[in-house]
């Protein structure tokens, strides 16, 4: 059973071409041998993969042998078979990858291409770059078709849109060799089924074939034979600038029609009636190169299939040509252009006459022309590469075209790979660096980790802020209010007030407008209650900056936040009626008494200080008996020192404890009814101290004057005696 199994499957897989070591994707053309009725090629073509490299992407054109349809299609399908095998190598042919024939089938395995007729579809236009794009194909077919006849000595036959083909470089390749012969010996067996071919009798062709056939063909110079492909090359370049036309009419191939004037007369040549007149292939090429094929486009082009054969200057002299055109064909720098491109740049050591850094620009300038595959594999690797390199110029390039490949890039990939060697460049010398570093923060602070973001870019940006070079200090903050949206929501709000505040006092104008508008940019992360109380701090004083234009952004700014913070308080609850009675009452209670109380807490102020000289504490008492007892020890002295002493202590200071104690007391002004009674104790303890101290000085008995004397023992070395006394009573 499995035996029979087996056998089946291989079977079928012969009869789908799955014994070939490739996978057949879509069909994109129809052949003899398929179930279209308008079949336009002797092959069915399909894009296929290989099965041993997937990521090789091929083109492969199938003839089934075994088909009835197919039989009297088989010596074509064989011709272009064999020719191609020998002549595939000739510039602008159709590129072969592998050729297999079995029982059962012919496959050609070549690279990937599409039918030209498709690919005109797809960019028809009437712009000048697209003229510039079908003269570059054009001449490209016109080379191909001249190495062809010259140096493989062979004539095509057939020239049409449906034998070139397009690659995914963008380049016109020559296929079809279905009708394809030596001119030295033409295989008239060929030549006379010609009219068998699918699409030959839709085609026009020169008039002297059509008349003699093979009578033309036998009897023919070499050089006439050749003519025949120059006038299929006028029919084809005819149709290309009229691709809308199905049918066209031999009777209209003279006017210009579409034809860009500087290729009209040359075609007009081209389509001669007369063989002997008419231009050959090699002479219409040489006459464009003067006129419409003297291009820069094709220009490079031509140089770029010679890049092998040049040396590093010579290549990137034709690299930077690339900056001057307009267009490039679709395909062209991916498949043609950037290979070269990472082969050179690799080849490099070194960075020398910054010949690696002009590459690597080139190549980044581009990456929108790339597939995303082409990049994974071939620039991805080039550019964290690049990345490890201690090279200033390959470090700028690099962060410059960071915003254009940064999505190409994983989360992962920017954390371990990319961050690490980036954030390097906030401590380089260079301040080209430090700003280019600082720049490329917006391209990757969505992408980086929490932590990265929050603790190793917020502190090197810290640094950046007090920089000498004015320019980074403005962009610092202009970057930060561009990643807030990306900062710890817990810390976001007091890490940009302390930014934006310090900027606000940077001597550089430009650093304080762009604070300001940094402030505006970033009002939703503070909360009414930050505005108040930073915000807003932090603007006032730029509201008399010297900078007219500081102080007009500062006024709007300053508008703005306020304008937030009225609208918070608007929604705040209203007091109750009762909360605000009893508020209102407590205020006038207040400010009732401190009216009442100030002229007697005065009056009582300047009482207690009067009494103060009379020994207002127990330490001053205690001073002027020591004193007086080492003067005179009598009996009256000690009297009047014990008087003296008592009077200091029960009296004065007992006043001033009592004064103190009503001050602090809350409870009596509490109470408006106490206020009189206060007074009126206030004067009476008033009028009966002042009655005691005369007293008392008039009883201290007179002792007669001494000269003060020096007391070396004595703390305080002053001797204080009983005039001194006197003259604190009469100034009392």
């Amino acid at each position: 059973m499995n035996f029979l199994t087996k056998t089946i499957n291989s079977t079928i897989g012969s009869l789908t071409g799955s014994s070939i070591p490739y996978d057949l994707g879509q069909r994109v053309v129809n052949g003899v041998c398929s179930d279209s009725l308008e079949p336009n090629s002797v092959w069915n073509v399909y894009e296929a993969t290989s099965r041993k490299e997937p990521r090789v992407r091929v083109t492969v054109f199938e003839f089934d042998l075994k088909n009835p349809r197919a039989s009297k299609y088989v010596l074509f399908a064989r011709n272009a078979f064999m020719k191609l095998k020998s002549l595939s190598l000739l510039p602008g042919i159709l590129n072969i990858v592998d050729f297999i024939e079995n029982d059962s089938f012919l496959y050609i395995i070549s690279e990937r291409v599409k039918p030209l007729g498709s690919v005109l579809r797809m960019g028809s236009s009437d712009s000048m770059s697209q003229y510039e794009l079908l003269l570059l194909g054009i001449y490209q077919v016109t080379e191909a078709l001249k190495y062809l006849n010259k140096e493989g000595s062979s004539i095509h036959g057939s020239l049409s849109k449906n034998s070139i083909f397009v690659n995914e470089a963008g380049e016109w390749k020559l296929g079809g060799f279905e009708l394809v012969v030596n001119i030295q010996d033409p295989d008239t067996e060929i030549l006379s089924r010609a009219f068998d071919l699918p699409t030959y009798l839709s085609t026009i062709h020169p008039p002297e074939l059509n008349e003699q056939r093979l009578d033309y063909i036998s009897s023919a110079s070499l050089v006439q034979l050749l003519k025949l492909d120059a006038y299929d090359l006028g029919v084809f370049i005819y149709s290309v600038f009229n691709s809308e036309v199905q049918n066209l009419d031999p009777t209209k191939l003279n006017k210009p029609s579409k034809l860009p004037r500087s290729l009209a007369s040359h075609v007009k040549k081209l389509l001669h009636i007369s063989p002997s007149v008419r231009y050959s292939v090699e002479e219409f090429l040489n006459a464009g190169m003067q006129s419409c094929f003297n291009l820069p486009l094709i220009s490079v082009s031509k140089h770029v299939s010679e890049l092998r054969l040049k040396s590093t200057a010579e290549k990137l002299e034709i690299f930077n040509s690339l900056d001057e055109l307009e267009q490039l064909p679709d395909g062209f720098f991916e498949y043609k252009i950037l290979p070269e491109l990472i082969s050179t740049f690799q080849s490099l050591s070194t960075n020398q006459d910054s010949q690696q850094s002009a590459l690597l620009l080139l190549i980044l300038k581009r990456v929108d022309q790339l597939d995303k595959r082409t990049f994974q594999h071939q620039v991805k690797p080039l550019v964290l590469r690049a990345f490890e390199l201690p090279d200033r110029a390959i470090r700028i390039t690099l962060l410059s075209s960071l915003p254009t490949i940064i999505d190409y890039f994983a989360p992962y990939e920017i954390q371990d790979k990319i961050f690490p060697n980036l954030v390097q460049g906030f401590n380089d010398t260079n301040s080209s660096i430090r700003e280019a570093t600082l720049k490329s923060v917006l391209s990757i602070a969505d992408r980086v980790s929490v932590r990265q973001l929050n603790n190793d870019i917020l502190k090197y940006m810290a640094k950046l802020q007090n920089d000498s070079t004015p320019e980074i200090r403005t962009n610092t903050i202009i970057c930060l209010s561009k990643i807030a949206t990306y900062m710890t929501p817990s810390s976001r709000a007091a890490v940009l007030a302390t930014a934006y505040s310090k900027a606000l006092k940077d001597p550089f104008v430009p650093s304080r407008v762009s604070s300001l508008l940094a402030f505006e940019n970033s009002i939703e992360y503070f909360t009414p209650d930050v505005c108040c109380s930073k915000v807003l701090s932090a603007i006032a004083p730029a509201l008399l900056d010297k900078s007219s234009k500081v102080r007009i952004e500062a006024q709007r700014v300053f508008d703005l936040y306020f304008s937030k913070i009225n609208e918070a308080a608007n929604h705040l609850p209203l007091d109750s009626e009762e909360t605000v009675n009893l508020e209102s009452q407590n205020s006038e209670n207040i400010l009732s008494r401190l009216n009442t109380l100030s002229l007697s807490s005065m009056k009582l102020k300047n009482t207690q200080s009067l009494l103060s000289g009379l020994g207002s504490n127990a330490h001053s008492g205690s001073t002027v008996s020591l004193t007086m007892k080492q003067e005179n020890p009598s009996s009256e002295s000690l009297n009047a020192d014990r008087s003296l002493k008592n009077f200091s202590t029960a009296n004065v200071e007992d006043g001033w404890n009592e004064m103190d104690s009503d001050w602090d007391s809350t409870s009596d002004y509490q109470s408006k009814s106490l206020l009189p009674h206060l007074e009126a104790s206030q004067k009476l303890q008033e009028s009966k101290q002042l009655k005691a101290a005369h007293q008392l000085i008039k009883d201290i008995p007179q002792t007669p004057k001494r000269p003060l004397k020096l007391q070396p023992k004595s703390k305080l070395k002053l001797d204080l005696l009983d005039d001194d006394v006197d003259g604190w009573a009469n100034e009392w």
